[in-house]
């Protein structure tokens, strides 16, 4: 064995240290079976190994005989650090090399419950999904071998949920192994998890359930059989058997025989044994009462002395009780444990019944002693009867594998359908934030401001529109000088700072608890770039909200509603017409409209509000493509404000949320753009494959609801409606560009009667619009409408649109 090696191996730091010193390039590093010096210290300690990696760094993806290189060796050991030190530097790409099974340093991390070890390998941009010669992820691993640490830290975090159902070689997901070990932690773990499904088929088509129903037979005999408790948490979790027929479900045996339960093991002979020590026990002791007799001339004489109290009546009920139960389960097993002429079945029955009667009976007989021991001490020692009273319950708790399973049922059951207990297992990111976003849900309309709360409760997004065009066209007619700015947030969701969002929401009032759970959201999110349609390497998020996620619109509007707070608050802003009102800021998500006086003064100060604003939460504006619209400015003003913003100046109409704001009434012209999107569907429409039903299938449903949105808040014009219909007919009949009177076989509004009364049933477009505008006015006169039916209430007069639309 060469000299660094040994001393290596010896751990002798400093003998090492002398031997690089003395011999330099010269010194051998090598070891038996093809090892190296880094191999053997990377199972020792952290020092060692930095010495060997500051003279041979190269030794990092040296393999030996078996293909190990020394960073499979510190997983092994789990030596703290060392394990992040041989991943640090340059050429280090031992994280993905193999031994000669397959095993990656992640695999043997996994085996051996190494958690620092694991973590260091999991961090950063590592992948977490290699796996070895059978296919399996280290997850695989660390349940099969029920390193518990591992399979909860996985659980507990989103990272890594596309592993929970990967299969391996032979078809089995992590599920699958946790109930052929009948390990019921690592068991409880993964059920807890949403993300983990319930009904994968292996390689012979069992399903998890399947598999523990199987096992259970096959270990029928076991007096604590983890796998009835695992078939309960399956089925109250809505996994399934397999499409088999029942009697052939759990497979035969190679002779086409059907699987048997085992014979009975020497536990059962155990509790025979210890079931008639009971008996005997509670037998004697229900004659020799504690206390002793009444004796001599007393009429009573000949029974207890302590009779009277109710400690010796509950002692008494409790010894009988024992004395019943141990009988019981001695007479089940003596009667059929050994029998061969009884079916396995039945005697796994009475085996089972035997076990559950000696637990009762060993329970009572730990009552009836306390319970002796104190009647008997009472008067002599408090101090005794109280320390036996408190180790009686404990012990009677004790080795109750009943209470134990039922607990872990509900622990498990609050973690798959959403909830978390402080004392309950890692829930599911998705659950969590399902159950965190529907409480956020029920309360945050109460959280942001009036102009919010306008639009918050049946939310109408047409409704911020109109109350935008009443308050521009109002400016307009009481000629004030405004300006109409429309703002443009740069990747508005993508840049919210953490931070800001903590100090608002506290600031709001969110206890510290949920301060924390907001956090570990964010805080576990990760992003991947997707270069020609496949992932690049995984990064963690330092800033932002994640787009598509049901918490984060919630959480935006919290950021933007201080943006509303702000101007509205600001003595220098003021409403265009009335200046004891607070400017109009009207929000629907990331969509902002503020109406500003155009005075300098204001306008200066709305662009040091909005710079703070950026500033405080990471919404930035983008002053380049947000744009102003002037109503009655003069033009050395305008070009002042202008100058002031940064925004380019434009004119009505403008387009907001989606419908044509301006301050006169709407034109034909404002509607073309929506006219235009028909001839795109048009265009892309092989009409001439299509017979007439199947275009007026294509004309009523697509067609038809181009302009619905613009319908339910707008009186269209009757040229824009008119075009939509020519559109429509032509393609109805002709399925081209034109149509003559000549091609109608039928007129249209013969057409858009109800195929009940001999028409296509299409919509009759001016039909529609005067529906869905009624649908709007009975909004504003049901009593229980939006937020928004009741603010118009307030400040419209609903009578003069009696009779109109």
């Amino acid at each position: 064995m060469p000299p660094l090696y040994l001393a290596i191996f010896l751990g002798y730091s400093d003998i090492a240290m002398d031997l690089i010193a003395t011999f330099g390039d010269s010194l051998s590093y090598g070891g038996p079976d093809g090892q190296n010096a880094l191999h053997i210290a990377a199972l020792r300690s952290k020092d060692l190994t930095q010495i060997v990696i500051d003279e041979r760094p190269d030794l990092r993806n040296a393999p030996d005989n078996s293909g190990s290189i020394p960073l499979h060796f510190a997983a092994s050991a789990g030596v703290e650090g060392v394990t992040r030190l041989l991943l640090l530097g340059e050429g280090s790409t031992g994280i993905n090399m193999a031994d000669d099974n397959g095993m990656r340093p992640i695999h043997v991390a996994a085996s051996v419950g190494a958690m620092d070890a694991v973590r260091a390998l999991l961090d950063g941009d590592n992948h977490p999904t290699p796996r070895d010669n059978r296919g399996r992820t280290f997850l695989h691993v660390a349940v099969e071998n029920k390193k518990t640490d591992v399979v909860k830290f996985v659980c507990g975090n989103p990272t890594f949920t596309n592993i929970l159902n990967m299969k391996d070689n032979d078809g089995n997901t992590a599920l699958h192994q946790a109930v052929k070990n009948r390990d019921e932690s690592i068991f409880g773990h993964l059920v807890g998890n949403r993300d983990v499904e319930l009904n994968l088929f292996n390689g012979v088509g069992y399903t998890p359930l399947d598999l523990a129903s199987k096992i259970k037979i096959e270990k029928a005999f076991s007096p604590q059989n983890p796998t009835e408790w695992m078939i309960r948490v399956l089925a109250h979790s809505g996994a399934y058997f397999s499409a088999r027929r029942r009697d052939l479900r759990f497979g035969t045996t190679e002779n086409n025989q059907q699987v048997l339960p085992l014979a009975p093991t020497t536990k059962e002979n155990s509790v025979l044994v210890a079931s008639s020590l009971i008996a005997t026990v509670t037998f004697a002791a229900a004659f020799t009462m504690p206390g002793s007799y009444k004796i001599g001339g007393d009429p009573m004489a000949g029974t207890p002395e302590l009779g009277r109290r109710y400690g010796f009546k509950v002692f008494l009920v409790a010894d009988i009780l024992a004395f019943y139960c141990s009988v019981a389960a001695t007479f089940s097993l003596a009667e059929y444990g050994d029998r061969d002429d009884v079916d396995p079945l039945v005697r796994h029955i009475y085996a089972r019944r035997a076990v559950w009667l000696f637990h009762i009976a060993l329970r009572s007989v730990i009552v009836a002693f306390a319970l002796g021991v104190s009647v008997v001490m009472w008067d002599i020692s408090v101090m005794t009867t109280v320390i036996v009273g408190i180790a009686a319950p404990g012990l009677v708790v004790y080795g109750n594998e009943a209470l134990a399973h039922d607990l872990r049922f509900i622990r498990v059951m609050y973690c798959r359908f959403g909830f978390s207990p402080a004392w309950n297992l890692y829930p599911s990111t998705s659950s969590y934030l399902e159950w965190t976003t529907r409480r956020l849900k029920s309360f945050s309309w109460t959280l942001v401001s009036d102009m919010f709360k306008l639009f918050w409760t049946y939310v109408l997004i047409f409704a911020v529109a109109i109350y935008a065009m009443e308050i521009v066209q109002c400016c307009h007619k009481r000629k004030v000088p405004t300006l109409v700015l429309k703002l443009d947030f740069a990747k508005a969701f993508d840049t919210v700072i953490w931070d800001s969002l903590q100090t608002i929401m506290r600031a709001r009032g969110f206890p510290d608890r949920w301060c924390a759970w907001i956090n570990s959201l964010l805080s576990s999110s990760r992003t991947a770039v997707l270069v020609n349609g496949t992932p690049g390497p995984w990064f963690t998020c330092r800033k932002g909200l994640r787009q598509g996620d049901p918490l984060s619109p919630y959480l935006f509007l919290l950021v933007a509603d201080v943006l509303q707070q702000m101007i509205q608050k600001d003595p220098v802003i003021k409403h265009p017409i009335s200046s004891n009102q607070p400017c109009p800021v009207l929000q629907y998500a990331d969509y902002t409209l503020i109406l500003v006086s155009a005075d300098a003064a204001s306008v200066q100060r709305l662009k040091d509000l909005l710079d703070a604003f950026a500033l405080a939460t990471g919404l930035h504006i983008n002053f380049h493509k947000s744009t102003v619209v002037p109503m009655h400015v003069e033009s050395s003003i305008l070009q002042q404000c202008i100058s002031i913003l940064g925004c380019r100046q434009e004119q009505f109409p403008q387009s907001y949320l989606g419908l044509p704001l301006s301050h006169e009434k709407l034109k034909q012209a404002s509607f073309t753009p929506m006219i235009s999107k028909a001839d795109k569907y048009l265009s892309g429409w092989k009409a001439s494959l299509l017979n007439t039903m199947g275009r007026a299938v294509l004309a009523d449903s697509v067609l038809g609801n181009l302009l619905v949105y613009a319908m339910g808040a707008l009186r269209l014009p009757k040229g824009t409606l008119a075009a939509l219909e020519g559109k429509r007919r032509t393609f109805v009949w002709t399925g081209s560009e034109h149509a003559s009177g000549a091609h109608c076989l039928f007129a249209w509004e013969q057409v858009c009667v109800p195929k009940e009364l001999g028409g296509l049933g299409l919509k009759n477009l001016s039909v529609q619009n005067q529906c869905l505008l009624l649908k709007l006015i009975h909004r504003l006169h049901h009593p229980g409408a939006s937020s928004w039916a009741r603010w118009a209430r307030q400040h419209v007069c609903l009578a003069s649109l009696d009779g109109e639309v």
